[in-house]
């Protein structure tokens, strides 16, 4: 097993979790946290507000990636690319 393997969410479920998460894993002696993110930012809410209809419960439309990581306390974090995620679409 890699000695610092990265922590890979679909999405940002929940600010709060991943932070309690990544306290919980430095309490059990992780070092280091890589967080990485499956999917692009999400910035604005759900067109047909299905999802997330405020755009209040979107980190990433009120924080950038440098200061969700700060706010995380991560030591990195990234997320899918736009190109990246159209890269698997295209035909």
């Amino acid at each position: 097993m890699a000695a610092n393997p990265p922590i890979v969410y679909s999405r940002i479920p929940a600010p709060l979790l991943c932070e309690e998460r990544g306290g919980a894993l430095r309490a059990a002696g992780a070092r280091e946290i890589h967080l990485r993110v499956a999917s692009p930012t999400i910035k604005h809410p759900c067109y047909f507000g299905i999802d997330f209809p405020d755009p209040k419960e979107l980190i990433a439309n009120q924080l950038s990636v440098e200061k969700i990581r700060d706010y995380l306390k991560v030591d990195s974090l990234s997320f899918l690319s736009h190109d990246g995620m159209l890269s698997c679409v295209k035909m």
